[in-house]
């Protein structure tokens, strides 16, 4: 294939072999020099069976591409729902489940605004304090004696 090559491409070339650091590639340089031609040259037409195939893509890609968004919404709702009714049936089940629930969603709320979400923080339900155990007094058991042990002296070395 004989080429002629204008100062232009040349330069196009030596600039992007320098830019990526390629510039001791006489075999790419001359390769990139044949292509560089083919910008001159008029567009290749395709066939007809291409130029079908070419008109038919971008709008059947297109087409399918909306019918995946919409499953995939549908696919999002229905496992939403789904954590719904698991959420109401563990609810109706539950009755303290409530009170947790919304005191994680609370925690989580003030992790994100970091303490700040403009509602005053409820505070937390008292403890109910337990009445130490009692004991039956026995007044009629005799006192008991307290015994000392005898003391032994203690031997230094």
């Amino acid at each position: 294939m004989i080429t002629r090559h204008t100062l232009r491409d040349e330069q196009v070339v030596d600039e992007l072999l320098l830019e990526t650091g390629s510039e001791d590639a006489p075999d790419l340089r001359a390769a990139l020099l044949d292509l560089r031609c083919f910008v001159a040259s008029p567009a290749v037409l395709p066939s007809a069976e291409l130029a079908a195939l070419m008109a038919i893509g971008p709008a059947s890609l297109d087409a399918r591409r909306r019918r995946n968004h919409r499953r995939s919404a549908f696919t999002a709702v229905a496992i939403a729902a789904a954590m719904g009714v698991g959420t109401a049936a563990m609810a109706a089940a539950d009755p303290g489940f409530r009170e947790n629930a919304q005191q994680a969603i609370t925690t989580v709320i003030d992790a994100v605004t970091h303490g700040h979400s403009g509602r005053p923080t409820p505070a937390p339900a008292p403890v109910p304090r337990r009445r130490p155990p009692t004991f039956p007094v026995f007044q009629h058991l005799p006192k008991a004696t307290r015994r000392v042990p005898a003391r032994t002296p203690h031997h230094r070395r």
